[in-house]
């Protein structure tokens, strides 16, 4: 199974092809929208995670953003993050970048991840997170 960056990598080489070929853009662009994702993800998922960052759990609002994308191994990156933290009493500085470098990974997953609302319409899971 393709990652989100080979993903991405397609994405990006198919608008460049529509872009330098006019004539197969009816063609390439249906293929490029359907790379844009409308995922089961439901407002109280969101509303979820956001408490977990508004009370400063932000270890388990990152498992619990990336168990909502999908991204097993970023969970069990979270999880050991997690592990660490509470056998030190607090977040060593490493652990914290490693904690960052992974969110910037699931931050891009979340940019190309939408939901629908009430009326239908598509909106990004990146924009509704706090």
């Amino acid at each position: 199974m393709a990652n989100y960056k080979d993903e991405s990598a397609l994405r990006g080489k198919l608008i460049r092809l529509a872009h330098e070929n006019p004539e197969l853009r009816n063609d390439l662009l249906p293929m490029i929208t359907a790379s844009e994702k409308t995922a089961a993800i439901s407002m109280s998922d969101i509303d979820r995670i956001n408490f977990m960052t508004d009370r400063n759990d932000h270890n388990g609002a990152a498992k619990a953003t990336a168990e909502m994308l999908g991204l097993k191994r970023h969970v069990k990156v979270f999880e050991g993050i997690q592990t660490i933290q509470e056998a030190l009493g607090h977040m060593p500085s490493e652990a914290s970048d490693l904690r960052y470098r992974m969110l910037k990974e699931v931050y891009a997953k979340a940019q190309k991840t939408y939901i629908k609302d009430e009326d239908g319409d598509k909106i990004n899971v990146y924009s509704l997170l706090d």
